[in-house]
C-alpha cells in the first residue's frame, strides 16, 4: 500500500473513497461486469466470424 501511495496518490484516494463509500465500490463492480460483457462479445465476434 506504500508503494501504490507513493506512485500513484490518485488511486489511493479512489481505494479510501470505495471503502467509505459503498454505492462507489458498488459502482466499481457494476463497471467491471459491464466490461467482462463486452470482453466476451467481443471475443464471440472473433471466434465465430
Amino acid at each position: 500500500m506504500l508503494f501504490k501511495k507513493k506512485v500513484c496518490p490518485k488511486t489511493s484516494r479512489v481505494f479510501s473513497a470505495s471503502h467509505s463509500f459503498p454505492q462507489f465500490s458498488y459502482v466499481l463492480g457494476r463497471v467491471q461486469n459491464i466490461i467482462r460483457v463486452v470482453e466476451k462479445s467481443i471475443l464471440h465476434l472473433f471466434l465465430f466470424h
